[in-house]
């Protein structure tokens, strides 16, 4: 882990790897969800490279000289779902005529393929190619499968336009998933004696997570329809809240900050004196909201000073 933070540390800082680390690495869930929420300020970055430091160890001093150089041999963090097993390469086959992996990996096509008269002074080295392409295919795992059907179904996501939030989206919406799924499990496991509140907990939990991995997918699916980001997902809501927040006369920007702030102090009443868990969770999830929303408007006051 130390190795990993420094190194990104040492060299471009790209906001959205940043993010990508302390998911994987820190522990206070509430940063994390601003972190993705709100997205790339000046204050949030601050944030973001002080916790990474307190991860890796270093010192005030020791962060302030680290040596900054333009590239570091040393692992990345990825915000997409890693590429292994040659996937590249079989997509990139299979886009050659057209069709999916699964198509290009079938005796079935493999026999059109061979047999299309465009290809017969390719012969040899189109059926090598394809009985390779079979043989790897054949070896992945199922879920490396569904990662390579994944990205064909949103090819966006490796172009070099697809703007960072969609990657780290993808990321999300995959974890989102496995917290619905691990959560129904321990819904379906949990035995007659367990208290209300931690069946709600679970539920809530199962529920919510499900919901983030539809909005998540919706977001991919419209982005893919109209090449523009629809926002209704939590970590992309931030965009049109900015987009919003920006169009606020200085007086009006004024007031909201003064209602978030009192907001904010509500909520943490709220959460002092929950009495069950039920309303901690609902105390917790509003003030994580105004939270949320008063960074993004003292964001936009500091733009304008």
């Amino acid at each position: 882990m130390k190795e990993l933070i420094i190194a990104y540390l040492r060299t471009h800082r790209n906001f959205y790897e940043g993010v990508a680390l302390y998911d994987q690495f820190g522990v206070n869930r509430m940063l994390k969800a601003q972190f993705r929420k709100i997205g790339e300020t000046e204050a949030i970055k601050k944030t973001l490279f002080e916790e990474l430091r307190k991860l890796a160890g270093l010192t005030e001093t020791e962060f302030k000289s680290l040596k900054r150089v333009a590239f570091v041999a040393a692992p990345r963090v990825s915000t997409v779902v890693p590429k292994v097993y040659d996937d590249d390469q079989l997509l990139a086959l299979a886009d050659k005529f057209g069709i999916t992996v699964d198509e290009l990996v079938s005796d079935e096509t493999a026999e059109k393929i061979l047999s299309h008269e465009d290809y017969q002074d390719q012969i040899e080295e189109l059926t090598e190619e394809l009985s390779n392409a079979k043989t790897k295919y054949c070896q992945v795992p199922e879920a490396v499968k569904k990662t390579i059907r994944f990205r064909e179904d949103f090819p966006f996501l490796n172009a070099p336009d697809c703007p960072d939030k969609l990657k780290v989206l993808v990321a999300d919406m995959f974890r989102a998933y496995d917290v619905f799924r691990e959560a129904h499990e321990q819904l379906v496991n949990m035995p007659d004696n367990t208290s209300f509140g931690e069946a709600f907990k679970e539920a809530q939990t199962a529920v919510e997570s499900y919901l983030d991995n539809r909005e998540m997918w919706e977001e991919l699916e419209y982005y893919k329809e109209n090449g523009e980001i629809l926002g209704k997902a939590g970590c992309l809501k931030s965009l049109v809240e900015q987009k919003e927040i920006s169009g606020l006369s200085d007086l009006d920007l004024s007031k909201q900050i003064s209602n978030a702030r009192s907001n904010i102090s509500k909520a943490k009443a709220s959460l002092q004196t929950a009495e069950n868990d039920e309303d901690k969770a609902k105390a917790e999830t509003n003030l994580s909201k105004w939270e949320t929303r008063k960074a993004l408007l003292d964001t936009e006051l500091e733009k304008r000073k």
